[in-house]
């Protein structure tokens, strides 16, 4: 068999895996345990976009702990909480959480080295202990005033030109002057 034959057999198969591959998600009620593909990692992250499922409302501790992620994630209004450690060491360059994601857990996205921007919409209230150390690529993360509580060393290990866009008198404002993190008004 050729190269290009048994390259085109390898194409086929991934394609067929990742459409009609059962779950992707190992799921305990709504709460998202784990990915379910972890060990090829390559046939379900094609996309540009990782979108969790409908019907998810928390994702849990270490539940895409170092994955591949493409390049953006979306966190859809239906999760309510991201457990510790949850996508730490994922490779995922933009996050954005839409309404209903009320906490993130500590080291919730640590030491995720590609990821560049965080849009966090209105209605999180807890940004947990650790939750974005170590991004060293992270420029730029919107904190709504929504957000009163900002964990310990949320911020760690950031570059140092990273910049909290946040309303004026909010929480996220007294974290970035506290902690010497740059703060423009949202």
């Amino acid at each position: 068999m050729n190269g290009r034959r048994l390259l085109f057999l390898v194409i086929i198969v991934l394609f067929l895996a990742y459409f009609f591959w059962p779950s992707h998600f190992i799921m305990d009620g709504t709460r998202l345990v784990k990915l379910k593909v972890q060990k090829i990692r390559g046939m379900y992250y094609y996309a540009d976009f990782l979108t969790i499922p409908d019907g998810v409302t928390e994702i849990g501790d270490e539940a895409l702990k170092g994955c591949a992620a493409p390049e953006t994630v979306i966190i859809p209004a239906g999760v309510k909480r991201i457990g510790n450690s949850a996508f730490s060491g994922c490779n995922m360059n933009h996050l954005v959480f839409l309404e209903g994601v009320k906490e993130l857990g500590d080291y919730a996205f640590s030491d995720c080295e590609y990821l560049n921007h965080v849009m966090i919409n209105k209605g999180m209230t807890k940004i947990g202990n650790r939750a974005f150390s170590g991004c060293s690529s992270l420029k730029d993360i919107t904190i709504p005033e929504s957000v009163t509580e900002i964990g310990q060393d949320a911020f760690e290990g950031c570059p140092p030109n990273l910049t909290i866009y946040a309303p004026r008198g909010s929480k996220a404002q007294a974290y970035a002057l506290e902690n010497h993190i740059s703060w423009a008004r949202e």
